[in-house]
């Protein structure tokens, strides 16, 4: 038996609209509906895949609570398998989340498409950050969450903290004068989204730019994650679903 997900009752309510409107036949079966049933599908089976990634670290934790020796090797291997389901997450609502951006935008749509843009699909031009700085926050029986930070001594965390006050100063941004604690957390990575969709300009959202000041300051400091708490965030996603 499949194990039960939060998309369960979406999936059956979108099969029970479309099954009602094909059996009247004269009634036409709405894009959208198809869309939106395909789209819950897949997501039902990345939520799934975190959920099988998030496990298996829970479970290594428990076990050095418990005062075993940990598996690195195991420990690298989930390490890899909890980003990779991060990622695929994001990249089906980035996906996905396009053909709905004009009428029933996706929640958090463009931090989704912000990120993807630069972690995901053009990785490689900012490869010099993301191989020296990917990090997992979690809490047992919580999803797991990468982030992106640089390990640095508090003086040079100052300095990148003070150049990215000045590049979102040239975008007439201003940030918090005291620096965050954590550069990688839930509270900093919403505060700089916040701050980074008062821009107004689309290129740095959309764009791909590897020369950007802002983005490569961003990169130095910490790079904003779009969802930190993924049970809420698929909370707002069943309503959103709701609404259709």
């Amino acid at each position: 038996m499949s194990k039960k997900t939060p998309f369960d009752s979406v999936l059956e309510k979108l099969h029970n609209k479309i099954t009602l409107k094909h059996k009247a036949r004269r009634q036409r079966i709405h894009k959208k509906w198809r869309i939106a049933y395909a789209f819950a599908k897949v997501l039902k089976i990345r939520y799934l895949q975190m959920l099988q990634a998030s496990e298996k670290y829970w479970h290594l934790h428990k076990e050095s609570l418990a005062g075993k020796p940990p598996d690195l090797e195991a420990l690298q291997d989930y390490n890899i398998a909890a980003k990779i389901s991060y990622f695929d997450f994001i990249e089906e609502l980035n996906r996905y989340g396009r053909f709905f951006e004009k009428t029933h935008r996706v929640p958090y749509f463009y931090r989704i498409r912000f990120y993807r843009n630069k972690i995901i699909e053009h990785w490689e031009d900012y490869r010099e950050y993301l191989l020296s700085s990917d990090m997992l926050r979690y809490a047992c029986d919580k999803l797991v969450i990468p982030y992106h930070g640089q390990t640095l001594q508090l003086s040079i965390q100052q300095k990148t903290y003070q150049k990215l006050k000045t590049e979102f100063k040239s975008k007439n941004v201003i940030l918090p004068q005291k620096m965050p604690k954590y550069a990688a957390d839930a509270k900093t990575s919403e505060m700089l989204f916040k701050c980074l969709e008062k821009i107004k300009d689309k290129k740095l959202n959309i764009c791909r730019d590897k020369e950007n000041p802002l983005i490569n300051a961003l990169f130095k400091f910490g790079f904003p994650t779009p969802i930190h708490d993924l049970e809420e965030y698929i909370k707002k996603l069943v309503k959103w679903f709701e609404t259709l």
